[in-house]
């Protein structure tokens, strides 16, 4: 009885050893900004004095995670374990969100939730992301109900729900991210023009 318990722990664990051996690392992600990405962005010149205040930025629970998430169907989600992002999605998004606009609008006075300030902000960005992710279709899907607000957080100004898709280049997870970075850089696009149409600006 002993020898054969010998022999099978011989067998199992160089098996084991090999398995482990041979499991490939992690790719780590992270979502790309404006500034460089490769597309057209308003000339540098005179910096506004306009301040904002991006966030809170809700991400659904199944996103926030650190597998990148797509989805196979209406009803079923693939979580990659071995494509990752690199930090917290929601304060990744925030912070691309945050230098986009501040790219976007010319001003360097941009906070992230929750800020402390002296001085209260001008607007506030509200996102609530119900889809992040690549559809069944291939496509990087962003799918978000954001609101304007004032400085205090207490008026809605402007709001939509909108549907952001871009093709990625490539089936890849640098693809995928690449493809929604630039859903970011969309929707950044939309509430810049929506705070840029504001009757007064500081």
């Amino acid at each position: 009885m002993k020898r054969r318990l010998v022999f099978l722990v011989m067998i199992i664990l160089p098996l084991m050893f090999a398995a482990c051996a041979t499991t490939p690392p992690a790719d780590f992600y992270l979502l790309t900004p404006l500034a460089r990405l490769k597309a057209p962005v308003a000339a540098p010149g005179e910096r506004s004095a306009l301040s904002l205040g991006i966030g809170p930025i809700n991400v659904p629970k199944y996103l926030d995670r650190p597998q990148i998430v797509t989805r196979a169907n209406r009803n079923t989600l693939r979580l990659a374990e071995f494509n990752r992002w690199a930090e917290q999605l929601k304060n990744n998004i925030t912070q691309v969100m945050a230098e986009n606009l501040s790219i976007l609008l010319a001003t360097n006075q941009v906070e992230t939730f929750p800020w402390q300030r002296q001085r209260p902000i001008d607007y506030q960005v509200v996102m609530n992301i119900m889809q992040f992710e690549r559809d069944p279709a291939g496509n990087a899907r962003l799918l978000v109900r954001w609101r304007l607000m004032n400085g205090e957080g207490k008026q809605v100004l402007k709001g939509r729900k909108s549907l952001i898709t871009v093709k990625p280049k490539g089936r890849d997870y640098d693809s995928l991210v690449a493809a929604l970075s630039k859903t970011l850089a969309a929707i950044s696009r939309e509430i810049a023009g929506a705070i840029k149409s504001m009757p007064i600006l500081p």
